[in-house]
């Protein structure tokens, strides 16, 4: 009897860890590719729209708000990327936790 129950609870954890496992794995995944988005496209499309902006108000072809605007877009990609690489991070070090791991990971971004 206890012997049942006891296969019954491992059996109950094991589908608990491979249920989590398999959950960071996609959240890994998606995490990591984001951050070449962020980093290759959406950043630098966004720097150079803010130094256009910049050179447009400079000689008065555009409004402060504008550029404060575009400013703003910018910035907020910069967060967006590093809250992305903390979370992919995070996620690795959960995962190799999981699996009994050494948790001084990379993940291969860069």
């Amino acid at each position: 009897m206890m012997a049942q129950a006891a296969r019954k609870q491992y059996r109950s954890y094991e589908l608990a860890l491979n249920s989590r496992l398999r959950s960071s794995f996609a959240l890994a995944q998606n995490q990591r590719a984001l951050i070449p988005l962020y980093s290759r496209e959406l950043i630098p499309q966004y720097e150079a729209t803010y130094n256009s902006s910049l050179s447009a108000y400079s000689v008065g072809k555009t409004t402060f708000a504008m550029v404060i605007d575009n400013l703003t877009t910018l910035i907020n990609a910069k967060i967006g990327l590093a809250k992305t690489q903390s979370s992919y991070f995070s996620t690795l070090a959960d995962i190799s936790r999981l699996v009994g791991g050494e948790s001084n990971v990379t993940g291969g971004v860069q």
